[in-house]
């Protein structure tokens, strides 16, 4: 997760309106440790917290880390459980799967 957060920052920032991005803190018991992980890293997007782990079943959560890309009709559209390793590589996927592209650049 937090090897990640930078690369989904940097879709967020270049998505602008296209793309939402949204975090979850899944089954972290800390009060507010999501905003503090966000304020840590400089995060911009959205970051829910789920202590409960409210989300396992709809979301059907397996494993983590995992990524899931939700069309503008709220239906799951992909589901990935591996590492996201660059801002590139989401971009790829979100053109690929929700046909949005987003140019995040090459750093």
């Amino acid at each position: 997760c937090r090897s990640e957060a930078p690369h989904f920052q940097r879709l967020h920032e270049a998505a602008g309106d296209d793309l939402k991005v949204i975090g979850i803190d899944w089954q972290d018991t800390r009060p507010g440790a999501a905003i503090a992980f966000a304020d840590e890293l400089g995060l911009t997007y959205p970051q829910l917290a789920d202590p409960e782990a409210a989300t396992r079943a709809p979301l059907r959560v397996s494993a983590l880390p995992m990524t899931l890309l939700v069309d503008d009709k709220g239906v799951v559209v992909h589901t990935q459980f591996a590492v996201v390793t660059s801002a590139a590589e989401l971009a790829d996927l979100v053109e690929r799967k929700l046909g949005v592209r987003v140019d995040v650049g090459r750093r």
